[in-house]
């Protein structure tokens, strides 16, 4: 018997079962003293999304209908419902027999007792938002601990509230005027005590859930209640903003659940709601600020997933699940809605190909020795089958009912596998033949393969000729797709093909080819006719799997998204740091899925959300908006990014170098951009920039190894202006790795390939040069002595003179080191003191490049240079397994001025500290604050510093983020 079957027949009450529950209804109606609280328990036990204990139904009575029940509620319960309700040995309450339910929900019983799911439902969701408004979960209360979360909490109603209000919202009646107003207080008030709980218990999903639920209960509403008016807008701009906050926050939420009261409301988009009801001026809970940025809204990237030194080859995505497989044969399944990590799975070799099945949950993966299959819902290997040599699977394929893997491969092989036991039950190969372009295949690989089971199509393309289709049943060539010759310099068949895709909905028969030569055509695979082409570049195509979208992303980093059926551009999304690698939608078609050089990004942009028409009167539903024209995004890679930032940046402005050759000075107490200084050749990338604000001197150096000294002075409208130019040198032949100012910034060190030079700025000339090494080492001031420059090599330190460069000392042997790798980008001298910080790295080298690295902040005393002949590094941490840091921003003054403390950054995005002071090894470090996960996917560039004032400034393309007061935020950590 099907599933189908077995709920028609519970649904069917026995007339011996009715005749039953209609006497235990007669018994209960002659008890009108307890009429309210039977029909509030027939409620909660027939609609509740799990079944209650007796302490949690005692709690929703009281909360519902405002009544204590009896002591032992156990007891009391089938009395009470005429023994329609049972209670069993855990406590838990529930309906007799599924038929029960049927008869008491049948809308043709005639009995007070009758339970209206509607109603039901919304008497529920008005009982958890009572909860949910109620003094337990008042936000500050709660600011205290997200440990004291559970013990604070007394209802024994409270986890079922916090978990499914919404599942009830979305089924309950949408004219329940009591219940809008509930809603709405929540979403004013105890909202991030709510988000904070569900952080807790790890399932953030449950606000995405949430959210689409809030949509829902709007679009029914808005068909009886006119959407107008402030609520409505609140509800709706909640129901955009959770689903932004779990994208974007989501790993950080998990991690400190409190971050939700004192950093995320700050570091949301100034016209989100979060942002305006809890960080705005006079609504704050926090000192906690973010300047500088110009972007007001959320963008169309719901979220960015940076893997580091990890790098994704492969997506697929199925039914509220989506897998990335990487290059080291690691693979990860996320939650859709979430973008939260479900299952991690390891398949031993690179993996190139995958493919999801939907009901059983099977995923296909694919390198080129081996595919394997994995139950996801169970998380065991199905079965394993070995690749020949070259015979790679170029397409895998799960059938819907689950029962079949498809694979087509290099070597023109077609294979079918029973699921889940792996039983090989088709093995065919195919060779084209019967004409002169099918004959020119023969001995070439297949460079692109899909398949096609609605229309029993195989669709097959090699280097420079059209695509081939096949007939799955028969194994039979069907013809070729190819572009008219009309008007073309060459034949069409020698334009190369970069990626194909079928239109997957059944009734429509389509074919999008993109080609190299910057076209997108459209075939009529029924017909083998061309349709249409337009003007653009894809290498990657993906349809939605409703097949009125199309997605094609390139090199560039852009991604274009079309109308399938018309080719009309709906939106364009440019991202130019690393090209596409592949593509999936969600199954609704809502959410478009990249990969990238290191990340995945999750966009949701508004283009796809398409009309959609109701079959029985074609008409528009409510939540529909019209199909967009073409929309164009700001090519970005036209905006100067910013790429060189001064080693310090102390004062009230910072001067920045940027990629397109210009010199932009800064206001840091609003982090905007006041005036260009000056500019090297056009498009002439700024590699280094030092700048000293007292002495009102810049340099820089660009890509093309030109130098420029120059003297700015202090200007009322501008705050800096350029005054002379003191030197302008091209080095030619060399790489300028680094200059550096002395600390008057009379003199210049330039560090180049092949030698390093001493400019004077008094006199304007070159006054001194020594040959380099041929590995860079990085050149420091000298803490304690403004006449020294100190070069740091692996092995030992070396000091030289700022007037000529000659040696000031004997080389000192360094120690402590030996094992490690020293990050010489990142590092910090004390300002106090005489300490130089850096960050070591160590990892085994007979472990493989996925195994985990450790880090170790490390610290050596600069003031016993002279003293000693040798010097020995310091390690802070007892422990340096448990931190993942990045680089080494600089020192701060700590809290109060008590010392000082170092910042760095970590893998995972947060600005930490220690305190530099305190004896070491040390056991605790302190969390700051983090930033947006999508910044994160420019880590290998990110720029990052600590101002006097305690600010903390991180580059933004072409923006300075100036974090102020973020140093007060502080929550100590252990590390073990």
């Amino acid at each position: 018997m099907f599933f189908e079957e077995t709920e028609d027949v519970l649904q069917q009450v026995p007339q011996e079962m009715e005749g039953l529950y209609m006497r235990s209804l007669q018994v209960l109606s002659t008890k009108p003293k307890y009429k309210q609280p039977t029909l509030s328990i027939l409620n909660w036990t027939i609609c509740s999304m799990r079944a209650l204990t007796t302490f949690e139904l005692k709690d929703a009575l009281k909360l519902d209908i405002n009544q204590t029940m009896f002591k032992d509620l156990a007891k009391a319960i089938p009395s009470l419902t005429g023994h329609l309700v049972s209670v069993d040995r855990h406590l838990r309450v529930q309906i007799i027999h599924q038929t029960a339910t049927a008869f008491l929900t049948d809308p043709n019983l005639r009995s007070e007792n009758r339970v209206k799911k509607s109603e039901g439902n919304a008497n529920i969701t008005k009982a958890c938002l009572r909860y949910l408004c109620g003094e337990e979960m008042h936000m500050q209360k709660r600011r205290r601990s997200s440990a004291a979360i559970f013990r604070d909490r007394t209802n024994a109603l409270s986890d079922y509230a916090c978990s499914y209000f919404s599942e009830h919202l979305l089924r309950a009646t949408s004219t329940d005027d009591e219940l809008f107003e509930l809603l709405t207080t929540f979403l004013r008030t105890n909202i991030l005590t709510w988000i904070e709980i569900i952080a807790q218990k790890k399932r953030i999903d449950f606000l995405t859930r949430a959210a689409k639920h809030l949509k829902a209960y709007l679009d029914r509403r808005a068909k009886v209640v006119a959407p107008l008016g402030r609520p409505i807008r609140l509800i709706d701009a909640w129901a955009t903003d959770l689903p932004r906050i779990t994208g974007e926050f989501g790993s950080n939420l998990i991690s400190d659940p409190s971050a939700i009261y004192r950093l995320i409301p700050p570091l949301c988009p100034p016209n989100s709601t979060v942002y305006k009801q809890f960080a705005s001026e006079g609504a704050s809970l926090t000192t906690f600020q973010l300047i500088g940025l110009s972007a007001q809204d959320w963008d169309d990237r719901v979220s960015c997933i940076y893997y580091g030194d990890q790098r994704p080859e492969s997506i697929a995505c199925r039914d509220g699940r989506f897998a990335i497989g990487f290059s080291n044969g690691s693979i990860i399944v996320y939650y859709n809605e979430s973008c939260q990590e479900a299952t991690p799975l390891e398949h031993g070799d690179g993996v190139l190909v995958m493919e999801l099945g939907s009901l059983a949950g099977f995923l296909a993966a694919s390198s080129r020795k081996t595919i394997k299959v994995w139950n996801l819902n169970t998380g065991s290997l199905l079965f394993t089958h070995a690749i020949w040599p070259g015979d790679d699977p170029l397409a895998l394929f799960i059938h819907d009912n689950g029962t079949r893997l498809l694979a087509a491969t290099a070597r023109k092989n077609f294979m079918a596998w029973e699921l889940p036991n792996g039983n090989i039950v088709k093995h065919q190969a195919w060779a084209e033949s019967g004409s002169t372009e099918a004959a020119s295949t023969l001995g070439r690989p297949p460079t692109v393969i899909k398949i096609n089971l609605e229309h029993k199509l195989l669709a097959v393309t090699y280097r420079s000729l059209p695509v081939f289709l096949w007939d799955l049943e028969t194994f039979t060539m069907l013809g070729t797709c190819k572009l008219p010759t009309s008007g073309r310099v060459s034949s069409s068949a020698q334009i190369p093909i970069t990626d194909f895709v079928f239109n997957p909905n059944p009734e429509v028969e389509l074919l999008a080819v993109a080609y190299m030569a910057s076209e997108l055509a459209l075939y009529d695979t029924f017909r083998l006719t061309f349709k249409m082409s337009i003007p653009s570049e894809c290498d990657i195509l993906v349809a939605s799997a409703d097949g009125r979208t199309l997605a094609g992303g390139d090199s560039s980093g852009r991604i274009q998204i079309f109308d399938f059926d018309t080719l009309h551009i709906l939106v364009s999304i440019s991202l130019p740091d690393y090209g596409v690698k592949a593509m999936r939608f969600s199954n609704d078609g809502l959410r478009l899925f990249d990969l990238r050089d290191c990340e995945c990004n999750v966009w949701e942009p508004s283009a796809l959300v398409r009309i959609s028409l109701d079959e029985t009167n074609s008409e528009p539903s409510a939540s529909a908006i019209p199909l967009p024209s073409k929309v164009e995004a700001l090519p970005i890679e036209d905006i100067p990014t910013i790429s060189a930032f001064p080693s310090s940046a102390n004062g009230d402005f910072v001067v920045c170098g940027n990629d397109h050759g210009g010199v932009i000075l800064y206001d840091l107490s609003t982090g905007k951009r006041k005036c260009e200084l000056y500019k090297h050749a056009r498009n002439c990338s700024i590699r280094s920039i030092e700048w000293n604000e007292d002495a009102g001197i810049v340099s820089t150096a660009d890509i093309a190894s030109r130098l420029q000294v120059v003297k700015i002075v202090k200007d009322t409208a501008k705050g800096w202006k350029k005054s002379a130019v003191v030197f302008d040198e091209r080095l030619n032949e060399q790489v300028i790795r680094q200059q550096l100012l002395n600390p008057d910034a009379t003199k210049v060190l330039v560090a180049t390939s092949k030698w390093i030079l001493l400019y004077d700025v008094v006199k304007k000339e070159r006054v001194a040069e020594l040959e380099a090494h041929a590995q860079w080492w990085p050149w420091i001031n000298h803490p304690l002595r403004p006449d020294l420059v100190l070069l740091l090599e692996h092995s030992a330190i070396h000091a030289f003179k700022w007037d000529n460069l000659e040696r000031a000392m004997p080389a000192v042997k360094l120690t402590g080191q030996e094992e490690y790798d020293i990050d010489y980008k990142h590092y910090a001298t004390s300002e106090q003191g005489a300490n130089l910080h850096m960050k070591f790295v160590s990892s085994q080298p007979a472990q493989p490049a996925s195994a985990h690295k450790t880090y170790h902040i490390s610290t050596l005393d600069l003031s016993l240079l002279g003293k000693s002949n040798v010097l020995h590094f310091t390690h802070h941490f007892v422990d340096p397994n448990t931190l993942d840091i990045d680089f080494i921003i600089g020192t701060a003054a700590s809290v109060f001025n008590q010392g000082s403390i170092l910042l760095f950054f970590t893998k995972q995005g947060w600005i930490c500290s220690i305190d530099i002071d305190q004896p070491v090894p040390q056991e605790t470090y302190i969390r700051h604050f983090f930033v947006p996960s999508h910044w994160l996917s420019r880590t290998e560039s990110i720029m990052a510093r600590v101002t006097r004032k305690r600010d903390v400034l991180v580059v933004q393309r072409d923006e300075i983020a100036v974090f102020k007061n973020a140093l007060d935020q502080m929550e100590y950590v252990n590390v073990r």
